[in-house]
């Protein structure tokens, strides 16, 4: 193999490598809920505002997430 050669093998590499990191997943973020839990008995009214996973949600009165709950969805 000559010089050229070991060049496009290298340049192949860099390129899969390359590839792969921009498939790669995210990090994850934390769920950006801010407000502190209600009393226990205490109600909350809101729309969902995000949702972090298959059992977690935000909700919230306003778009700002420090008014936003986390509610977790139990036995899901």
């Amino acid at each position: 193999m000559d010089f050229t050669g070991r060049r496009s093998v290298g340049a192949l590499r860099l390129a899969v490598a390359a590839a792969m990191l921009s498939l790669a997943a995210a990090a994850a973020r934390a769920d950006p809920c801010e407000a502190p839990l209600p009393r226990f008995g205490e109600s909350f009214v809101g729309v969902v505002r995000y949702v972090g996973d298959g059992d977690s949600l935000c909700v919230g009165p306003t778009l700002d997430p420090t008014s936003w709950i986390e509610v977790r969805l139990a036995d899901f």
